[in-house]
C-alpha cells in the first residue's frame, strides 16, 4: 500500500480595505490565502496578530451617514469580501459590510444594518427596521433626519413603522436615468426590494394603533415625502374606505398629510376619490362626500310626499379607544324637510293626567302645520343587535295663519334596520319620526316658549278658561317658570272674564302663586273684592249666586292647591329611602348603606338639595328606637348613601345591636315666596271677615293650606323613617348582644 502526503496550509497577507461612502472609511485586516479555496479578506479583530504589525494611521471603527443615510451611524463594523474569478477569469470581489445601528439623536434604538457594494464600490447603505420599539414617525423626522413635523400631536405621534429598511442608493456614475438595485436580504432571500437612488425607506407604517400601509418614503435634506397604499379595506359599520392611500410631505411650501380613498357608504359608491386631510384641532382625518340621491318619496301623516335629496356625509378617523375603530360620520347635511298636521296629537297630549280641566281642540284647530328639519347631532352607531342608531336634532317650526308662532329643537334618537342603500336612510329617518310622534310631540310641549305660544294662541280662542286651564297644565307638567310668565300676562282676564272663568283663572293664578311664582296679586284681589261686594250686598238673589259662585272659587283654588299638594306627595315617593342595610367588615367597621328607588339626583331640578340624616339607635335592628347614647346625629349630602363608623368610636360599642334609621329631606325648592304668601294671606283674612260661615269655612282651610307650604318652604320636604335591615352571616345571639362584634362566631 502507498500513501500519499497531502499538507493544506494557509497564511494571510495584511492588507488595508479603503472606499469612501461619503466619508473616507479605512479598514485593516488581512486576505486569507490557502492552496484550496479562493481569496478573502478578512477583519483584523478576527485574527491574532501582533498590534505593531499594523500600518500607520487610525482604523474606522464607526460610520455615519453612509452613502447619505442620515441620522444613522453603523457601528461594530464586520466586512466578508470574496476574491476570486469570474467567468472571464477576470478577478472580481463579492463585498459586504455588516454593521450594528443606531441613532446618534435617538437613544433606545438598537438596529442592524450595513453596506452592499457593487464590483467593488459601496452601492447601498441600508438599516432593518423592527416591530419593538417602534420608530415613529415624528421621532424619524424631527430627531433622526432633523426636520419639522407640523402635525405633531398626540394621535400622529403614534404613527409607527412595523418593519422594513430605511436605505439609501448611490447610483453609478454611468448608471441610466432608470436605475435601480434589487436588494436580497440573506437571511430571507425571499424578501427582496427594488431600491432606487436617494434616502429611502420601504416599510409597514401603523397608524391608529391597527391599520397598515405599506409605504414608499424618500428624504430630501431634513424633509419627506411619504405615499402608501393600504394592505386591505376598512369596513367601519355603515362606511367602507378601499384604495385608501396615505399620503405625507413636509417641503418646504408644499406641506401636507392626507388620505385619498374610495368611499361606499350604505352600499353606495361616492364617485371620485375622496380626500381627507388632518386636522390638528380634532386628532383626526377629516374629510367629506356629496351624493345626489335623486327623487325620494318619504313617509307622512296622510301618506307619502316627494323631495329632491342630496346628502352631504362628513367623517372623521382618528385613534380608537377600546375596540372602537375611531372612524366617525360627524355630520349628514341635506337630511330633507317634511311638513305635518299634528292639531289633534297636540290636544291628545296636552290632555293628558287628570289632574286639570280639558283643553278644547278648537282652541288649537288654527295649528296646521309642524315642519320639521332632522340633522344629525353626534355619529351614527351600530347597536348591539345589528340596528342603526342615529342621533338627531329635530328642528321644528309651528304655523298658524300663515306665520311662525314657535320653533326650537328637540333630541330624537331613531333606531332601525341598516338601509340596504342610502337612498333609503332618509325614508328610515321619516318612519322613525312619524311612528314616534307620541314621544316628539311631548317634548316640543315641553319647550317654555312653544309651550307659551300655544297658550297664548289658545287664550285668543279660549279666552280665561283656555288661560286657566293652559296655566294648569304647566304647573301639572311642572314647567313653572311659564306658568310664572302667562300669569302674569293672563292676570288681567279676571277682572274683564265671566265669574265662573274668572274663578277657574284665579285658581290658576293661586296655584301659581303656592309655588312661589310672583303673580298678580291685584287679579286675585279683583276677584275677592267683587266676591266680597257680592256677599255684603242686600240683594238675596245676588247673595245666593255669589255663595255659589264662592263654592265654585274654593274649589278652583282647593283644586289648584291640590296640585302642589300632588307634587309634594310624588317629591315624597320620590325621595323614600327603600331600604337601609347595616353590617360589619372585617376591620371592624359599622357600615350602613341605603338605596333610594331609582336616581333622584338628576329629578331634584336647579336649586334643590337633598340631604340624608343618619342615626345609631337602641333596639334591635329594624325597630324604632332612642338615639344611641352619645352618638350625634349625621347630616349627608346628596351623593353620599352610605356611612362608615369604626366600632371603637361607638360608645359601648359591646352592648350596641346595630340598629339605625335614615330619613331623605329635599330642600331649597319654594313653593310660596314670603310678599306673595303675605298677599294672599291678606285676601283669605278678607274672605274670612264676611260674615258668612262658608267664606269663614273656606278661609280657614285655605289658610290651614297656606300655612303647610309654608312649612314646607322653610324645613323642606321629609320622607318616612326607614330602618336597619342586617345585611351580613347570620352570627349567634347571646342575650342583647350580637356575637361578631368582639367574637366573630358564625353560626
Amino acid at each position: 500500500m502507498k500513501y500519499q502526503a497531502n499538507t493544506e496550509g494557509a497564511f494571510y497577507l495584511f492588507s488595508t480595505m479603503q472606499f469612501d461612502v461619503g466619508t473616507p472609511v479605512r479598514l485593516y485586516g488581512a486576505i486569507r490565502v490557502t492552496t484550496s479555496a479562493d481569496l478573502y479578506f478578512v477583519l483584523s479583530k478576527h485574527l491574532p496578530y501582533d498590534p505593531k504589525l499594523a500600518p500607520k494611521g487610525e482604523s474606522t471603527t464607526s460610520i455615519a451617514n453612509p452613502l447619505g443615510l442620515n441620522g444613522v451611524l453603523l457601528e461594530q463594523l464586520d466586512v466578508t469580501s470574496h476574491i476570486y474569478k469570474d467567468a472571464n477569469q477576470n478577478m472580481a470581489a463579492d463585498t459586504s459590510l455588516q454593521a450594528s445601528a443606531r441613532f446618534p439623536s435617538l437613544p433606545g434604538f438598537n438596529l442592524s444594518g450595513g453596506i452592499v457594494f457593487e464590483k467593488a464600490s459601496p452601492r447601498l447603505a441600508i438599516i432593518q427596521l423592527t416591530a419593538n420599539p417602534a420608530l415613529t414617525l415624528t421621532q424619524f423626522i424631527t430627531r433622526v433626519i432633523g426636520g419639522q413635523w407640523d402635525w405633531a400631536d398626540s394621535v400622529t405621534d403614534q404613527f409607527a413603522f412595523r418593519k422594513g429598511l430605511f436605505y439609501s442608493l448611490s447610483a453609478p456614475p454611468d448608471a441610466p436615468a432608470d436605475y435601480s438595485y434589487k436588494y436580497v436580504d440573506a437571511n430571507q432571500p425571499a424578501n427582496n426590494v427594488t431600491c432606487y437612488p436617494g434616502y429611502h425607506a420601504d416599510a409597514i407604517l401603523r397608524i391608529f394603533g391597527k391599520y397598515d400601509f405599506r409605504i414608499s418614503l424618500a428624504v430630501t435634506g431634513k424633509t419627506v415625502l411619504l405615499e402608501t397604499t393600504s394592505l386591505s379595506s376598512f369596513d367601519f359599520d355603515f362606511i367602507t374606505l378601499s384604495n385608501t392611500n396615505l399620503k405625507i410631505s413636509t417641503q418646504p411650501n408644499h406641506k401636507y398629510i392626507t388620505i385619498g380613498t374610495d368611499v361606499i357608504i350604505l352600499n353606495t359608491s361616492v364617485k371620485g376619490t375622496v380626500n381627507a386631510g388632518y386636522d390638528l384641532t380634532q386628532s383626526a382625518f377629516v374629510g367629506n362626500a356629496s351624493l345626489d340621491l335623486g327623487s325620494v318619496d318619504l313617509p307622512s301623516d296622510s301618506g307619502t310626499s316627494s323631495k329632491e335629496v342630496t346628502l352631504g356625509v362628513e367623517f372623521t378617523w382618528t385613534k380608537g379607544s377600546g375596540s372602537g375603530s375611531g372612524f366617525k360620520i360627524t355630520k349628514i347635511s341635506g337630511l330633507p324637510v317634511n311638513s305635518l298636521d299634528w292639531v289633534q296629537k297636540y290636544t291628545d297630549v296636552l290632555n293628558m293626567g287628570g289632574g286639570c280641566a280639558k283643553i278644547v281642540s278648537d282652541w288649537i284647530k288654527g295649528l296646521t302645520k309642524t315642519s320639521l328639519s332632522p340633522k344629525l347631532n353626534g355619529s351614527p352607531t351600530k347597536t348591539p343587535d345589528g340596528k342603526m342608531q342615529v342621533p338627531l336634532k329635530l328642528v321644528y317650526s309651528i304655523t298658524a295663519a300663515g306665520h311662525t308662532i314657535a320653533s326650537n329643537e328637540i333630541l330624537f334618537t331613531p333606531v332601525f334596520v341598516i338601509p340596504k342603500g342610502l337612498k333609503h336612510l332618509p325614508i328610515a329617518i321619516w318612519e322613525s319620526i312619524i311612528d314616534s310622534a307620541g314621544t316628539l310631540i311631548p317634548q316640543i310641549l315641553s319647550q317654555p316658549d312653544t309651550y307659551k305660544a300655544i297658550a297664548e294662541y289658545a287664550a285668543l280662542q279660549g279666552g280665561a278658561r283656555a288661560a286657566a286651564r293652559f296655566i294648569c297644565r304647566a304647573l301639572e307638567k311642572g314647567i313653572q317658570s311659564v306658568a310664572e310668565a302667562l300669569a302674569e300676562e293672563f292676570a288681567a282676564l279676571v277682572v274683564t272674564a265671566t265669574l265662573a272663568e274668572a274663578a277657574e283663572l284665579a285658581a290658576a293664578l293661586a296655584a301659581v302663586a303656592t309655588l312661589g311664582i310672583p303673580v298678580l296679586i291685584a287679579g286675585l284681589a279683583a276677584l275677592f273684592a267683587s266676591l266680597w261686594d257680592w256677599l255684603t250686598g242686600e240683594d238675596k238673589k245676588k247673595q245666593r249666586e255669589a255663595e255659589e259662585q264662592l263654592q265654585v272659587a274654593r274649589d278652583k283654588i282647593m283644586s289648584a292647591l291640590n296640585i302642589i299638594f300632588n307634587k309634594i306627595n310624588d317629591i315624597q315617593a320620590m325621595i323614600q329611602i327603600q331600604s337601609l342595610d347595616v353590617s360589619l367588615d372585617a376591620q371592624s367597621n359599622y357600615n350602613a348603606a341605603w338605596k333610594l328607588n331609582g336616581s333622584v339626583v338628576d329629578r331634584l331640578g336647579t336649586g334643590a338639595v337633598l340631604l340624608y340624616t343618619f342615626n345609631l339607635l337602641q333596639g334591635a335592628p329594624g325597630t324604632q328606637g332612642d338615639v344611641w347614647p352619645g352618638t350625634n346625629v349625621k347630616v349627608l349630602a346628596t351623593e353620599q348613601t352610605s356611612c362608615q363608623i369604626p366600632l371603637q368610636q361607638i360608645p359601648n360599642a359591646e352592648q350596641y345591636q346595630l340598629n339605625a334609621s335614615v330619613v331623605s329631606t329635599v330642600k331649597g325648592l319654594t313653593y310660596l315666596y314670603d310678599n306673595t304668601r303675605q298677599q294672599l294671606e291678606d285676601a283669605i283674612n278678607q274672605l274670612g271677615g264676611i260674615d258668612n260661615s262658608k267664606a269663614k269655612q273656606y278661609a280657614s282651610e285655605l289658610r290651614y293650606k297656606m300655612n303647610q307650604l309654608a312649612a314646607y318652604n322653610t324645613s323642606g320636604i321629609v320622607s318616612k323613617p326607614v330602618y336597619a335591615h342586617l345585611s351580613m352571616p347570620a352570627y349567634l345571639e347571646i342575650g342583647q348582644s350580637i356575637v361578631g362584634v368582639n367574637t366573630r362566631l358564625k353560626g
